[in-house]
């Protein structure tokens, strides 16, 4: 892969085009250096007017790229016959790169549901979209191109997560500091949590604009973030000090409302699980990393150091998107191709889909589908309901461990402050254990299940997370009987290990379940997961005080554990009944599989 083909679409490298005008071979884009390619962008047939124009591109698409379905082998067994850029030209024209086949279904526009009320039905325009193998295609870029684009979103993601945990090492700093209890102290955490949670209602719907993309969104996001965490630093109360742990969770917030879209957009519908894989990983991994890096220092130098390490982090992090981070955005990617064609030919006629879906888009149905269908989809589609509720759940006994943990070596085992937060390690080391087992089930087990579309019986994904749900009763009660002082403290450290891993198989599925049943309202199952996560997130540490002082390690780990295994019915049932709920659904795919 080309350097200059990888970098191009970063805002350092957009940053040098644009001071150097376009002129430099390195920063021009494809249809720049060779003019005469530019029309194979556009539809032929688009080129008509009204409903019927729209029509008629849509068939002309479906019947001009190759079979639906290509894979990576297939491809090489075509590469040395065919060329998916080579059709209808000659020969003494510029070949356009080759890249490889798509493991995606190629969807077909659905250019057909604008009529005649369309803002564009009445004028002539020339569509714009992507060659069916175009390489500037998210979906078709390289595996290496996906796997540096991945780590770079949980990257980030994970800066936010740590950015909120960190924080729970410095609560006694704060109690001291401010004189207020620690129930008041620990609303630092909460209000954070609370701040992530809230946000991507109002950055998903920017970050989906075709004009401005992802990557700008992000930057400013990560810069606002950044600079939050000086006067959280500098707090000279405690109003001053939640105010603003509530506004970095905001800002920190935009890529958790689409960093999961992001990483599905990129892989196949049978490969997005290894993407899930990572995404839960970063979900489980981040908010654990937070204070084993800030136990350290905090002991050493205050409770203050949580906002100045969280803030190198997110400096460091926003150095490496500014120079190796593209646009992920498809439509922003075709949006500026429009322009490029509309510059370079004076031709203002010149449109893509994402224009058109924006032109249509009314402020209601933004409001409806950002604010309201969380909320909607989740109160009103059991399906949606149960897995939310028992994902809620997981995160808020995740964030109990972050406080009960480092709380119980202190009592038992008399751990200092960077000590106590090493215990913490257990929970990583469980998913990372769980990760290979899991991929090799994965691919033995459920991938070939898949039908050559890439559809699956949903119910299907549900089978690792009924193995996950035992896990977290069982972790919790084998930390309650043996986090005692007879016992060696690595012993408790296993029952913190086995809960993520069961907090892995748990989530993984659940993502895939919903988003092979809900597709087309995926965003806003996601974004109502992430309200009701974070208030459980940012609420549940609140109790651990009363819990652990008034019941003990032992009382609050077993009550904990009646609890969780309230939950352990939800994927047997969903198992065996999901597919008659998603029958009576009107918002669930309808085929053979999900009918």
């Amino acid at each position: 892969m080309p350097f200059f083909d990888y970098v191009r679409d970063t805002l350092a490298w957009q940053a040098i085009r644009l001071v150097t005008g376009g002129t430099l071979p390195e920063f021009q884009y494809f249809d720049e250096r060779h003019p005469l390619l530019r029309q194979r962008y556009v539809n032929d047939s688009s080129r008509r007017k009204g409903a019927q124009g729209t029509t008629e591109a849509m068939g002309s698409y479906a019947s001009r790229g190759p079979a639906l379905k290509r894979n990576a082998s297939e491809n090489r067994a075509r590469n040395a016959t065919r060329d998916p850029y080579t059709r209808g030209r000659s020969f003494d024209e510029p070949r356009l790169p080759n890249s490889h086949w798509s493991n995606e279904t190629l969807e077909i526009s659905n250019l057909e549901k604008y009529s005649s009320n369309s803002p564009i039905a009445n004028r002539n325009f020339h569509l714009v979209q992507f060659l069916p193998d175009d390489p500037e295609d998210p979906r078709n870029w390289t595996g290496l191109k996906k796997t540096i684009v991945s780590f770079q979103v949980c990257l980030l993601i994970a800066c936010t997560y740590a950015g909120a945990s960190i924080y729970t090492v410095g609560t006694a700093g704060v109690r001291e500091q401010f004189g207020v209890s620690e129930d008041v102290a620990l609303l630092g955490l909460t209000t954070f949590v609370l701040g992530y949670g809230i946000g991507p209602m109002v950055w998903s719907p920017l970050a989906e604009m075709p004009q401005s993309g992802r990557n700008p969104l992000y930057v400013f996001a990560l810069i606002m973030f950044i600079v939050a965490q000086i006067p959280i630093a500098l707090a000279t109360n405690i109003g001053m000090l939640l105010s603003f742990r509530f506004i970095a969770g905001f800002f920190g917030s935009p890529v958790l409302g689409s960093g999961g879209g992001i990483l599905m957009d990129l892989y196949a519908a049978r490969k997005q699980t290894y993407a899930m894989a990572l995404w839960a990983l970063i979900g489980i991994g981040g908010p654990t990393v937070g204070p084993i890096i800030g136990g350290f220092a905090v002991e050493a130098m205050g409770w203050k150091w949580t906002a100045w390490i969280t803030a190198w982090m997110g400096t460091t992090t926003l150095v490496v998107m500014l120079f190796f981070l593209p646009e992920t955005s498809a439509d922003n990617i075709l949006y500026r191709r429009t322009l490029r064609l509309r510059r370079a030919t004076g031709d203002r006629r010149y449109i893509c889909e994402a224009q058109i879906k924006w032109e249509d888009t009314t402020g209601r149905e933004v409001f409806l589908t950002h604010l309201i269908r969380p909320f909607t989809m989740a109160m009103t589609e059991p399906v949606v309901f149960l897995l939310t509720l028992y994902s809620s759940f997981i995160y808020g006994l995740m964030y109990i461990w972050f406080e009960a943990l480092p709380m119980a070596y202190e009592e038992v085992y008399h751990f200092d402050l960077g000590t106590r937060s090493i215990t913490l390690l257990g929970l990583i080391v469980g998913v990372l254990l769980m990760i290979p087992p899991f991929f090799i089930y994965y691919r033995k087990r459920i991938e070939p299940h898949f039908d050559h579309l890439g559809n699956i019986e949903p119910e299907k994904l549900l089978l690792p997370a009924m193995l996950g749900c035992l896990f977290p009763p069982a972790s919790l009660l084998w930390f309650g009987f043996t986090a005692k002082p007879t016992t060696h403290w690595s012993i408790p450290i296993v029952g913190s290990s086995l809960f993520t891993s069961g907090a892995l198989l748990l989530f993984i599925s659940f993502m895939n379940y919903l988003g092979e049943s809900f597709p087309d309202h995926i965003n806003s199952i996601f974004a109502g997961q992430e309200i009701f996560t974070s208030l459980c997130g940012g609420t549940f540490p609140l109790f651990v005080p009363l819990l652990y002082y008034k019941l003990g390690i032992l009382g609050s780990s077993i009550l904990l554990a009646i609890f969780a295994v309230s939950f352990v019915p939800i994927p047997f049932v969903l198992f065996l009944k999901g597919a008659k709920l998603r029958k009576r659904s009107r918002h669930t795919r309808k085929d053979s599989f999900h009918a």
